[in-house]
């Protein structure tokens, strides 16, 4: 277990940690103590040889330090590695985070830094005082997105550990300050912002959150998770139609429209909620998009809600007013409303599959066995039309899904259920 968790990668520069573990291996599995097996020497001249033949990559430097850590007599060579990063990577973001993860990890100081003088400091732990003076230095010479992300990342974590609810308070106040603090520097990441708006609604920090949302959707008017937050916000604050939709028609400006089906879904549940008016407009605005990304969810959509809002005269009325494409979702969800009735139909039954097969004939085994089942089963149901039905899905189908239905199909004749 303990090699396999060392091996990584079996190519290029994973062939160097391989090697390295080999003789790591063969020291401890000796059951001789490593300084008398000249360790130190073998496992130094085994990482030289590989940051000498591939250069200049941090990551590569990084990927040592688990191996390092598997065993008890590898300190000196871990502090070598970790040395060797701050030399020859100083201003890079995966150094000063590996530095800062390393104090959570142990109690080593890192170079450079002074040891924390209390065990309980500003409220932090030792080590996690530690760990966030590093990432305050980082910050401050690597001004850069990412550095602030890898700071935001750990100050996250450690709110994620289970501790006492002062030591929470004290970290959801700590990582307030460094969102803060990134967006003041403008080098806060768009999945951030996202991250900053969860924390503040966990701690029911509503206002503020709609400030940063504002902001957030400012500084990326592109990104669609943003814009969906903040008209769930709206939603949550019983806005009124007309904001919601001002906000919503300012997001698809911006938003491709492509992704703009999470901004659709929240305004037409809310709107269906609220009864609105014009809801109806909205479901048809949003079907009748020519991009496959926002119709085929809005027509699903758009079906159910005139089902149960209206009944099944309105959902029959939807279906068929709705052109193609649809999902065959749309066709699975209409069948089982046609199917709830007390005498299912079958000739409309019929017709709904067979656009259904159409459409999804040679991708999907189950809907033509649904429809055999249909001949088979509904008292109107002809069994010549289900052979029929099997020979249309052999030449629609193709490779191992010919092979599925041919089974099914068997147990289907043979009668059993399926």
């Amino acid at each position: 277990m303990v090699y396999q968790q060392a091996l990584g990668a079996m190519s290029g520069k994973g062939k160097w940690c391989i090697s390295m573990h080999k003789r790591l291996f063969q020291v401890r599995g000796s059951g001789v103590s490593a300084s008398t097996r000249g360790y130190p020497r073998q496992g130094e001249m085994v990482y030289q040889q590989a940051v000498e033949a591939i250069k200049d990559d941090v990551t590569f430097i990084l990927s040592f330090i688990p191996v390092t850590r598997i065993f008890d007599f590898t300190q000196k060579q871990e502090d070598a590695i970790f040395n060797d990063l701050s030399t020859k990577f100083p201003g890079r973001e995966e150094t000063w985070t590996a530095v800062a993860r390393r104090c959570l990890e142990d109690m080593t100081t890192p170079p450079g830094h002074s040891p924390a003088l209390s065990h309980n400091i500003d409220g932090f732990s030792e080590k996690e005082y530690q760990c966030f003076q590093v990432f305050e230095d980082a910050v401050s010479q690597v001004q850069t997105e990412a550095m602030w992300t890898a700071y935001l990342r750990v100050c996250l974590e450690r709110i994620g550990e289970t501790s006492p609810k002062l030591v929470q308070e004290r970290r959801i106040r700590k990582v307030l300050e460094v969102f803060k603090r990134a967006a003041g520097a403008g080098l806060l990441s768009a999945q951030c912002y996202v991250d900053w708006l969860d924390t503040l609604l966990k701690i029911g920090s509503v206002q503020e959150a709609e400030c940063v949302c504002k902001e957030s959707t400012q500084r990326y008017p592109a990104y669609v998770a943003l814009w969906r937050q903040r008209l769930v916000l709206l939603t949550k604050g019983l806005a009124e139609e007309k904001l919601l939709m001002d906000i919503l028609h300012q997001a698809r400006k911006l938003v491709p429209e492509r992704e703009c089906w999470p901004l659709w879904e929240i305004t037409l549940e809310y709107l269906v909620s609220t009864n609105y008016s014009s809801v109806e407009t909205l479901f048809q605005t949003c079907a009748s998009s020519p991009v496959r990304e926002l119709c085929l969810p809005a027509k699903e959509m758009y079906l159910k809600w005139a089902a149960v809002t209206h009944g099944v005269e309105k959902a029959r009325q939807v279906y068929y007013s709705l052109i193609r494409p649809v999902s065959l979702e749309f066709y699975q969800y209409f069948l089982d409303i046609e199917n709830s009735q007390a005498t299912p139909k079958i000739k409309k039954l019929r017709k709904i599959y067979e656009n259904a097969v159409q459409d999804y004939g040679s991708e999907n085994t189950d809907l033509w066995l649904d429809y055999v089942k249909l001949e088979l089963n509904h008292p109107k149901g002809k069994s010549r039309n289900a052979g029929n039905i099997h020979f249309r899905a052999m030449k629609s189908l193709s490779g191992d899904q010919v092979e599925r239905f041919v089974t099914q199909y068997t147990l289907l004749q043979a009668g059993h259920d399926i």
